[in-house]
This record gives C-alpha cells, sequence and structure tokens, in this order.
C-alpha cells in the first residue's frame, strides 16, 4: 500500500523536544492526523534510534464517525442481518473451514494465523447465534470441538458464492479450491436457478418487490420500486 504524509516539526529548545503535527492517508482513503512528540535528548538505547518519539493522539475524523455503527441489530433487510452474524472479519474464514470439517480450536489457530483472543471471540459469537455448537471431547481439561449446526452449514452457499467469485476475479492462477459434484464427479460451479421454472436466473432477470417484512413502512427500496408488483 501506498502512503503519503505531511509533517510539520515545531520550534525545539537544545535537548529539548519538539511538537510534530503529522497526516498521513493513502490514496483514496480519509488523512489520519496524529500529534506526535520528537525528542533528541539522549536515551539508554544506541544508534539512529537514540531518539525518542511519543503519540499523543492520533484520529481519522471519518473513519470514528463511521466506527459509531456497532450492530445492524435495527435495520430491517436480510443482508444486514447476515452481516450482524457472519460479517466480522475472520468470521466466514472460520465457517469455510468448518466446512473443511476443521472443528478443534488450535486447527482452527493454525490454519488462519488468528491470535487466540480474536478465535475465542468469533467463536463464542457464532455459539451465541446457532451457527456453531460446542461439544466436548475432552474431559480433564474440557476442551471442544466446534461443529457447525443446520444453520450454519446452510452457509455453504453464500462461502461457495464468494469462492467462485474469487476464482474469476482474484485467482490469476487459477481456483485455488475446486468443487467436484459427488453424484456424477465431475468438477463443478453452482447456478442460480428459478425454483418455480427451473430456468438460471442472472442478476439482472431478477426484480426486487417488498416483501411481508417490509409490512408497516418498513420498507428499505427506493420510494420508486415499492410497491412495483
Amino acid at each position: 500500500m501506498l502512503w503519503r504524509g505531511m509533517v510539520r516539526v515545531g520550534k525545539r529548545k537544545p535537548g529539548g523536544s519538539a511538537r510534530v503535527a503529522a497526516s498521513i492517508g493513502g490514496p483514496g482513503t480519509n488523512e489520519i492526523h496524529a500529534h506526535i512528540r520528537a525528542s533528541s535528548a539522549p536515551s539508554s538505547g544506541s544508534g539512529p534510534a537514540a531518539g525518542r518519539i511519543s503519540v499523543s493522539s492520533l484520529k481519522q475524523p471519518t473513519m470514528l464517525r463511521l466506527m459509531r455503527r456497532t450492530s445492524f441489530d435495527e435495520m430491517n433487510c436480510s443482508v444486514a442481518q447476515c452481516l450482524e452474524v457472519v460479517g466480522e472479519w475472520w468470521t466466514l474464514l472460520i465457517v469455510r473451514d468448518a466446512l473443511f470439517g476443521v472443528t478443534r480450536f488450535d486447527d482452527f489457530r493454525a490454519r488462519l494465523g488468528i491470535a487466540r483472543n480474536v478465535l475465542t471471540q468469533r467463536l463464542e459469537h457464532l455459539v451465541a447465534h446457532d451457527i456453531m455448537v460446542k461439544v466436548p471431547y475432552q474431559e480433564n481439561p474440557v476442551r471442544y470441538d466446534y461443529r457447525l449446526t443446520p444453520k450454519g452449514r446452510s452457509l455453504w452457499q453464500v462461502v461457495n458464492a464468494m469462492r467462485q467469485w474469487g476464482d474469476e476475479w482474484a485467482a490469476p492462477d487459477g481456483p485455488p479450491v475446486q468443487a467436484v459434484h459427488e453424484s456424477c464427479g465431475k468438477t463443478t460451479v453452482i447456478e442460480p436457478v428459478c425454483a418455480e421454472c427451473g430456468e438460471r436466473v442472472r442478476g439482472q432477470d431478477l426484480s426486487p418487490v417488498d416483501g411481508p417484512g417490509a409490512a408497516d413502512g418498513r420498507s428499505i427500496l427506493p420510494a420508486d420500486l415499492q410497491h412495483a408488483h
């Protein structure tokens, strides 16, 4: 990632410190503003890093505003409700590995390179939302397998759609993993079809309309699409 930065240095007394206002950002990003105190006073270290630098504040205003939303729980949208459960970073990779048959905490951690505390939080979140269930496999000390529930296994369609998108748009050397249909033994891709007529469906073939969950003025569709059918 290419970053750019601007630094303004205030006046510094001999042997003292200078207050530095730094602004760093990347292409297409909001700038991050930092106040840094740089000192030329000797330290216990040696070499070119003998001076000291301390950051007194670091903020990205737009990011701080966006981070205020902590939940999609009140948003009347099935996509948002799905993200409420599996939208955090790492979560779908845990589900992916569980679909591969991984169940042990240490195996998830070794395969994903995820921090222990983060993995613990994600697994507890998935258990709380009935995506996974804890099954003890050892008593002293108690240790658990983390197994997908039927609700969790139904996420295979989400994971597979992401895999196929990645295969098409982000895998220049070819798919890292392919799916074999056990009935015919052929490598395949999953294509959506209409449950009513069996015809293959593309995005441009679908029209969004209000469903029963949009009653009482809770539609999330643009005004010109509401009650269109």
